[in-house]
């Protein structure tokens, strides 16, 4: 994973390591991101639970976010002005999971099927959008296309917290911002 933008922290604020993009769903993306390209046994649980019925292979090697496969990262706001997933899970060549974290904003059908297409032209002819969001987006429902709430994502972290470092990290991390948004 490549160094993020890091913004500044209010005098006498305690930073978190996760604490590294301006939105709300960057941060959030970001700590899972980290979690599950730092743990391989995590990653493969990861798509076990959330990218059921083995169309997903489970030992999908790389993590990116806020970028396309193969290029550099972006500033936050090009990112979103691109219109790119917030994180991809893929094996370089066909399979492609793309994640779409939603915390506070909506999701629009059109917005998958860009990301969709994006990764259909980039080569990963196997792809499938995860979308997380606080609930669930019954409105978006297009082939390809699984939901999560942050909710499950969060019990599933706490879950292996105890076997892996990087998974109670990250569901840390979901705490602190869950104080933080209330």
């Amino acid at each position: 994973m490549t160094a993020r933008r890091s913004r500044a922290s209010p005098a006498g604020a305690v930073r978190n390591v996760f604490d590294q993009y301006e939105q709300l769903e960057n941060q959030v993306t970001h700590s899972l991101a980290t979690a599950l390209s730092r743990d391989t046994q995590l990653r493969r649980s990861f798509l076990a639970r959330f990218a059921p019925g083995g169309s997903m292979p489970r030992n999908l090697p790389f993590v990116a976010e806020q970028q396309l496969p193969g290029e550099p990262a972006l500033e936050e706001a090009e990112a979103s002005a691109r219109g790119l997933p917030d994180a991809w899970i893929h094996d370089g060549s066909q399979h492609a999971l793309l994640i779409e974290s939603k915390v506070t904003a909506s999701v629009s059908t059109s917005q998958i099927t860009r990301h969709l297409a994006t990764a259909r032209r980039r080569g990963f002819s196997r792809s499938q959008v995860l979308l997380i969001a606080a609930g669930i987006h019954s409105g978006v429902m297009s082939r390809g296309v699984l939901h999560a709430s942050w909710k499950s994502v969060y019990s599933w972290l706490r879950s292996h917290a105890g076997a892996s470092f990087w998974a109670a990290e990250a569901a840390g991390y979901l705490e602190v911002v869950d104080a933080r948004f209330m």
